[in-house]
C-alpha cells in the first residue's frame, strides 16, 4: 500500500507520527477482519452425527423380518453452535417421508437410543439428522429391507365389522370370528362356544370397550341372565395395543406383525377406551393371532364401534 508523500498535520503531530498511526489503524483493521472471518467459519461448521455399532443395534444396511424390533444408537457432536434438534425420517419406496421421531435439545454432545418395529414396506431409507443453533445440519442414512423369505402365513381380512353397545337394539355386540357373525345378548348364549368379542360401554373408566367373554365384565352392563360372566363356556381373547399407522395396517399381507408384536405375558382381556384409529393385536382361545383397527366409535350404551380385522387362517 502506498502512503501519501505529503500529509497536512496539525501543530501537535509530525508527519512521521501521523504515518505511524495510519499504519497501526490499517493493521488493527486487518486483524479484526481476519478474526471476524475466522469466527464465522468456525460457527458454520456442520455438526457430526454417527450411527453406532453394537451387538443389539442396527448400524448399516440390513434385511430383517417385518414386525422385528429395530434398535438404534446415535451420537452427535457440535462443531460450532449448540445442537438444537434431532429427528428421524423414514422414506419408503414411493419416496413418501414419515417423521417418526423429533426432539428438541440444547447441548454440545448428544447420545440417543431408541427402538421401532419393521413395517411390511419392502425397502425403507432411515435418515437420522442433527441440527445446530446456526441452522447447520448433518444426516446419516441406512437402508432397511423386509425379509420375505420366512414362512409366514396368509391372513383373512374382515372389513367393517359393526358392533353395538349393550342398549343398541339394532346391532348386536357379540361377535364370532369363526362364524364371522354378530349376535345380540339374547341369542349369544346359545353360541357361547364361538363368541370371541363382546362390545359394550362402561361410563366410569373403560368407556367403549371390546372384551372377551372371559373378562371381568362389570356388573350392570348386561342383565344377570344375559351377562357372559354367567356363561358355562367363556372364551378368552387377549389384546395388546400397538402403534401402527393405518397405511401399514392396510398393507399387511401375512401374520408377521402379529407374530412379532403379540407377547403372551402382556395380553389383556379388554381393549378399553377405544378411539379411531387404535390398533390392537390379539390371540383368541384357539391360539389364532389377529389384529384389528378401530375405524369409528360412537360412545354411550346405545353406541357402536366399527373395526377392520385381519387374522391367521384356520388352517395355518
Amino acid at each position: 500500500m502506498k502512503f501519501p508523500d505529503k500529509i497536512n498535520t496539525s501543530p501537535f503531530f509530525s508527519s512521521d507520527m501521523f504515518v505511524r498511526a495510519y499504519r497501526i489503524i490499517i493493521l488493527f483493521s486487518g486483524i479484526l477482519f481476519f478474526y471476524s472471518c475466522s469466527k464465522n467459519t468456525t460457527s458454520e461448521l456442520s455438526p457430526i452425527i454417527e450411527i453406532q455399532s453394537g451387538a443389539n443395534y442396527i448400524y448399516g444396511d440390513t434385511t430383517i423380518s417385518p414386525g422385528s424390533e429395530l434398535n438404534f444408537k446415535i451420537t452427535a457432536k457440535a462443531m460450532g453452535e449448540k445442537l438444537t434438534n434431532f429427528y428421524i425420517v423414514v422414506i419408503d419406496t414411493n419416496f413418501e417421508k414419515t417423521r417418526v421421531f423429533d426432539t428438541a435439545i440444547y447441548t454440545s454432545d448428544f447420545a440417543w437410543t431408541g427402538s421401532f418395529f419393521k413395517s411390511s414396506e419392502k425397502k425403507e431409507r432411515w435418515k437420522f439428522s442433527i441440527r445446530d443453533r446456526n441452522g447447520q445440519e448433518t444426516s446419516s442414512s441406512i437402508f432397511i429391507y423386509a425379509d420375505t423369505t420366512n414362512a409366514y402365513h396368509s391372513i383373512l381380512s374382515i372389513n367393517n365389522i359393526i358392533l353395538g353397545a349393550q342398549d343398541n337394539s339394532l346391532i348386536g355386540g357379540f361377535y364370532s370370528l369363526d362364524n364371522q357373525m354378530g349376535y345380540f345378548a339374547e341369542e349369544a348364549e346359545a353360541f357361547q362356544d364361538f363368541i370371541d368379542l363382546v362390545f359394550y360401554f362402561e361410563s366410569e373408566e373403560d368407556k367403549s370397550t371390546i372384551a372377551s367373554p372371559g373378562a371381568n365384565i362389570e356388573s350392570g352392563i348386561f342383565p344377570e341372565n344375559l351377562t357372559p360372566v354367567n356363561w358355562e363356556h367363556r372364551n378368552t381373547t387377549r389384546f395388546i395395543k400397538i402403534p401402527l399407522a393405518s397405511n401399514e395396517f392396510d398393507a399387511l399381507l401375512n401374520d408377521s406383525i402379529m407374530i412379532a408384536r403379540y407377547i403372551d405375558s402382556e395380553g389383556k382381556r379388554k381393549a378399553k377406551n377405544l378411539e379411531s384409529p387404535d390398533v390392537y393385536v390379539f390371540k383368541n382361545v384357539q391360539n389364532r393371532l389377529g389384529i384389528f383397527r378401530v375405524n369409528s366409535v360412537t360412545e354411550g350404551s346405545f353406541g357402536e364401534v366399527t373395526i377392520d380385522v385381519k387374522m391367521q387362517e384356520v388352517n395355518k
